[in-house]
């Protein structure tokens, strides 16, 4: 498998890394709009770097692309994957409209690749235990429910990137 990302920010490097470690896969290359971020990924972990998507995937003719860029981008660039037959592996959140929605899901519909969503943290154990509760039926009929996230996050996770917002 054939494997390219674009977006060489922080989570990146947990997909490269995960990437990596597959036998079966190939990281072929990287493109990300600050040409030093680029050229790191390729010392650490190979491929070809790129200063845009469209080159990258004209070139590389991946198999599947990681999307690791600031989430407004992540829907212009699922389509354009999957309109040009590549598979789309993308970071949350996959869109932050419903107009977003309605794009990807008529990219997803026209296409004959697939989308993937990351959301690694149904696999916490606290997440595990709710949905073993409520598969069990112990907890009854379900009508209604409310969840809170409690991470906290400091002023240097919304200043370090220069996307998200700082105030």
């Amino acid at each position: 498998m054939k494997s390219v990302i674009v977006g060489c920010g922080g989570i990146a490097a947990v997909h490269a890394a995960s990437l990596s470690q597959l036998g079966e896969s190939e990281l072929a290359g990287f493109a990300d709009i600050k040409k030093e971020r680029v050229e790191n990924f390729v010392a650490k972990y190979g491929g070809r770097a790129y200063s845009c998507l469209e080159e990258m995937l004209a070139q590389e003719k991946p198999d599947v692309m990681h999307i690791c860029t600031p989430h407004y981008l992540h829907v212009p660039m699922a389509v354009y994957g999957l309109t040009h037959g590549v598979h789309v592996f993308m970071e949350k959140p996959p869109v932050i409209s419903g107009e977003q929605l309605a794009q990807l899901e008529e990219a997803v519909a026209g296409s004959d690749r697939r989308l993937g969503l990351c959301f690694q943290n149904r696999y916490n154990p606290s997440v595990q235990e709710v949905k073993k509760l409520l598969a069990s039926g112990e907890a009854g009929r379900i009508r209604g429910a409310r969840g809170l996230v409690t991470w906290s996050r400091g002023r240097e996770y919304y200043t370090e990137s220069g996307w998200r917002g700082a105030d």
